[in-house]
C-alpha cells in the first residue's frame, strides 16, 4: 500500500476532482489548496483499481455521478457523518464497482 500524498488530489474550491494516487485506503482529505472539501465530483476516483477502502469525512455533503466507477476492488466505504446526498446515477455506479450493501451504498 502506498502513502497518500497531497500530489495525488485535484481539487476546484469544495469539490475534489480526481485522485490520482494507487492506495488500498483512502481518506479522503478534509482540506485541499486551503478549501474545505465539501463534496466528490463527477467520477473523481472512477477507475482507481487499486482502491480497496474508502474513508468520507463528516463535511462531505455531495457525492457526485459514477464518483467510483470501475473501482473493481473497492469493499467498503466508511461515511463518518451523515450520508451524502448522490446522484440518481450513484447507486448504478456502486453496483458496477461491486460493492454491497454493507458499504453504505443505498
Amino acid at each position: 500500500m502506498s502513502a497518500v500524498e497531497a500530489k495525488d488530489f485535484m481539487a476546484l474550491e469544495d469539490t475534489l476532482l480526481c485522485y490520482s494516487g494507487s492506495s488500498e485506503t483512502l481518506q479522503i482529505p478534509e482540506k485541499l489548496q486551503g478549501h474545505p472539501i465539501r463534496a466528490v465530483g463527477i467520477g473523481a476516483l472512477a477507475e482507481c483499481g487499486s482502491l480497496k477502502r474508502v474513508i468520507v469525512p463528516e463535511q462531505i455533503q455531495r457525492i457526485g455521478n459514477e464518483a467510483f466507477s470501475g473501482c473493481s476492488a473497492l469493499e467498503t466505504v466508511v461515511f463518518k457523518g451523515a450520508l451524502p446526498s448522490f446522484s440518481p446515477i450513484s447507486s448504478t455506479a456502486a453496483r458496477t464497482c461491486g460493492c454491497s450493501r454493507s458499504t453504505g451504498w443505498r
